[in-house]
């Protein structure tokens, strides 16, 4: 069965992204797997060998877990193939899935720039050049500087 990699930052346009995504899936006989990114420890504010670090790591991991299961439970049944939460760079952890998986495609959400992302290019940007599959990108609402 043919899979879709759908990379999810777990805000409220998260939903819109879905829905495309079920869209594809359903006119492809294709199959979901739900991925959610977060930063390397480090960049949390936590160290990546300590116990307390590794156990809150623990704790951010579930919780981003939860939230994507409770995605893919507001979904028709058997749409979503898994659910995946991962660390490190966004774009480089997206394509190594979709690789993983021989994806068919990757259906992912854009939202407007924040100044850093204009110096440094997106995610969305990087997973375009990098994936080794098609990608679709669904675009959401505009999200101001520090509002996230």
């Amino acid at each position: 069965m043919r899979t879709i990699l759908v990379p999810l930052d777990l805000s409220p346009a998260s939903r819109q992204v879905l829905q495309a995504a079920v869209g594809f899936a359903r006119a492809e006989g294709a199959s979901l797997h739900l991925q959610h990114v977060l930063p390397e420890p480090g960049s949390l504010g936590l160290e990546a060998n300590g116990d307390t670090e590794n156990r809150a790591l623990e704790v951010i991991c579930g919780k981003a877990r939860s939230q994507l299961q409770q995605l893919a439970d507001v979904i028709p049944p058997n749409t979503v193939q898994s659910c995946e939460v991962s660390t490190g760079a966004a774009w480089k952890e997206i394509c190594r899935a979709a690789s993983g998986l021989d994806a068919a495609r990757i259906v992912m959400g854009a939202h407007a720039y924040n100044a850093v992302e204009r110096l440094v290019g997106t995610t969305v940007e990087r997973v375009v050049k990098h994936a080794p599959c098609p990608v679709v990108v669904i675009r959401g609402p505009a999200r101001l500087w520090g509002a996230g």
